[in-house]
């Protein structure tokens, strides 16, 4: 329920709970929405083992600000995956077969400065909370093939984002850059921590108005 309620205030926040709502449709606000596209990096040893560190990442941010603000509020979503075969010893079933897929989900809340509004080439930092999901799902096979089980985790826990990067804009309204980014946040994965986060190194293309 907290975490529900904290997700209803940004809602709020971010389309016109502050009477914002009519200064943007009136072109008070300025922002970009960005789609980005490249690999995310987790760095906790826990995925090194089952060959899912290296995992393709998509998301989107949408940023915006009032016009004589020098800040944007940024919310985006990013969504990485993998998935690998493995073997395993278990003394009643000799060398299982293990099948696995990761998924980690992201979803951010903070800011992001951009260095010259009016220029068309923008460096930009970024930081603030995120709520990082981990879902994992290991499937197990005999020797003879014989399917023997699934196990499914899934868990989530708010930790922190940073970011930063350079954001082109041609003809006032195309966006299109790259960015690096660090996430951490450390779930229970049965009696160990194991942090979800990672280094995020993505490139993208956008709108600017």
């Amino acid at each position: 329920m907290q975490r529900r309620g904290f997700y209803f205030f940004l809602l709020l926040f971010f389309t016109g709970g502050f009477s914002w709502a009519d200064e943007i449709i009136y072109s008070e606000w300025t922002g970009n929405l960005n789609i980005y596209g490249g690999n995310k990096y987790l760095l906790d040893p826990a995925f090194a083992e089952d060959g899912n560190k290296n995992q393709p990442e998509a998301g989107i941010t949408l940023d915006l600000r009032p016009k004589n603000e020098p800040v944007n509020f940024l919310v985006g979503y990013f969504s990485s995956n993998k998935s690998t075969a493995f073997g395993t010893y278990q003394p009643n079933y000799g060398e299982t077969k293990l099948a696995g897929h990761d998924r980690t989900e992201e979803l951010r809340f903070g800011l992001r400065k951009y260095w010259d509004q009016d220029s068309a080439l923008n460096p930009f930092i970024g930081t603030g909370i995120a709520d990082i999901k981990l879902k994992s799902t290991i499937h197990a096979y005999s020797p003879q093939g014989v399917y023997l089980g699934v196990q499914d985790l899934s868990e989530e826990k708010f930790g922190i984002w940073l970011d930063g990067g350079i954001m082109i804009t041609l003809r006032e309204h195309l966006n299109f850059g790259v960015s690096a980014a660090y996430s951490t946040a450390e779930v229970n994965v049965g009696t160990d921590r194991v942090d979800v986060g990672g280094v995020h190194l993505l490139a993208f293309v956008g709108a600017h108005w």
